[in-house]
């Protein structure tokens, strides 16, 4: 019944309570208990037991890597030994065995975890490995200047941070874009890939006007070339051939205001003696000559 005392090698009595201290012997140890009752007839009885001091488990928690990306998601925890323990620490769930870098917990920065294991006897031991979560690289990819069919290649450097790979139509790794290889005039969508230190990725788009360089025109005509005061005619054609969609037409000065656009284009008469200018015009890449 309650209301004994025990006593042997290790005992201890705190108000009341008794306590073995097995830290006091050796691994593998055995120790006679006794627990001594005295009843109301001041009868006394003893009875003994052994208590074995065995050793803790030896616990290990090792991994091959130890860096998560914040956006890699849940991830199953190994490494800890002998199997059959749990783990513990910041970001971890379902129960002690997967790890959640992007948690309320976790977020880029360094954790400790923790393994626990208890074998058959009831002894538990633990041990620790640290957890890096890393953060996804701040992956940039500016505006491209508009680039020139007929200039050949450009080497863009607008992804970062540098060291990334690039990609899409006529676009090398390295960032070597060919407008002729991509298709011609035209809007095309770029991506740059980069991955930092810790293994993480990030990417980011961009997109490439390509023009065509301005090709002269050919020749250039009008249906008058003269005309009498008497006999204006009511409109004047003037024309031009190229290899190019449409032609800018300036009068008398090419460093002037262009009046029209077009291959072929219809004018009033002049009241004066005009000399009427065709070139080809692009925004991004300039000008061709005039007839």
């Amino acid at each position: 019944p309650a209301g004994g005392v025990y006593s042997g090698d290790g005992v201890t009595e705190v108000a009341g309570e008794y306590f073995f201290n097995p830290s006091l012997f050796g691994v593998n140890s055995t120790h006679e208990i006794s627990y001594t009752v005295t009843g109301d007839n001041g009868c006394v009885d003893t009875k003994t037991s052994n208590i074995t001091v065995t050793g803790l488990p030896v616990v290990t928690f090792t991994v091959s890597d130890n860096v998560f990306c914040i956006n890699e998601g849940h991830k199953v925890l190994s490494g800890g030994s002998p199997p059959g323990g749990y783990y513990s620490g910041p970001g971890v769930i379902s129960g002690g065995t997967m790890f959640d870098p992007n948690s309320p917990e976790t977020g880029p920065g360094t954790y400790t975890l923790e393994y626990h294991y208890t074998d058959g006897a009831g002894c538990e031991n633990s041990s620790t490995e640290e957890f890096i979560v890393a953060a996804i690289p701040n992956v940039t990819f500016s505006d491209i200047p508009t680039v020139c069919a007929g200039l050949g290649t450009v080497t863009l450097t607008q992804g970062l941070p540098a060291g990334g790979t690039y990609s899409g139509p006529g676009l090398s790794s390295s960032g070597v874009f060919d407008p002729v290889a991509a298709g011609g005039d035209g809007t095309y969508d770029l991506q740059y890939f980069f991955t930092s230190p810790e293994g993480c990725f990030g990417f980011a788009d961009q997109q490439i006007s390509v023009q065509t360089t301005p090709n002269s025109p050919t020749s250039i005509s009008s249906d008058y070339l003269a005309f009498c005061t008497a006999d204006v005619p009511a409109q004047i054609t003037l024309s031009c051939e190229g290899s190019d969609a449409s032609y800018t037409w300036y009068a008398n000065d090419l460093d002037g205001t262009s009046f029209a656009l077009g291959k072929t284009i219809l004018i009033d008469p002049p009241s004066v003696t005009t000399e009427y200018f065709a070139r080809s015009e692009s925004p991004g890449c300039g000008e061709s000559d005039a007839l």
